[in-house]
């Protein structure tokens, strides 16, 4: 850690020079990532304001640049943490579109498969009431009870034919 001894600084000269020793760290720190360094030259400018003597000639000005400096220090770290920022947004946004594509793809396949099966349902029940329906006609040609037997056919059908409806809706 740098120690600024602002008490031993002499004449405008000594200022000027130690604003340009600060001005050199902070091009330094800037061109790194390391957020700590960057705040500890901001800092050091800040203390070399509130330690400079305004009774100086010339210090008020070394003062601007200073704050300045601190100012455009904190700028570029600002900057680089908001494109960070911004970076990681997008990428956000990416991955929300490919999951809602993904979503919206398995929606669709899972309503291809429902209604496939349902489809399948429909043509089955079609046929087998179709088949009773036939199996009715040739039941009604037999000795035996022949009314019993396409009654209780009869109300199979019905109920496929239920079936087969609620189904439809469905499809």
């Amino acid at each position: 850690m740098t120690t600024d001894r602002w008490d031993q600084i002499r004449g405008l000269d000594g200022w000027q020079r130690k604003l340009q020793e600060l001005l050199d760290a902070a091009t330094q720190v800037a061109a790194n990532d390391d957020l700590s360094q960057r705040l500890g030259v901001h800092r050091r400018l800040s203390d070399f304001i509130a330690n400079s003597p305004d009774t100086i000639d010339g210090v008020g000005d070394l003062d601007i640049i200073a704050r300045s400096a601190m100012r455009q220090l904190l700028l570029a770290t600002v900057s680089e943490r908001l494109g960070g920022i911004s970076d990681r947004t997008a990428d956000l946004a990416l991955l929300t579109k490919q999951f809602s594509r993904a979503a919206a793809d398995a929606r669709t396949a899972a309503s291809s498969i429902r209604l496939e099966r349902a489809k399948r349902v429909v043509d089955g029940s079609t046929q087998l009431i179709a088949d009773l329906s036939a199996l009715r006609e040739s039941v009604g040609q037999l000795e035996d009870d022949p009314d019993k037997v396409a009654e209780r056919i009869e109300r199979v059908i019905s109920a496929v034919q239920t079936l087969r409806t609620e189904v439809e809706k469905i499809v």
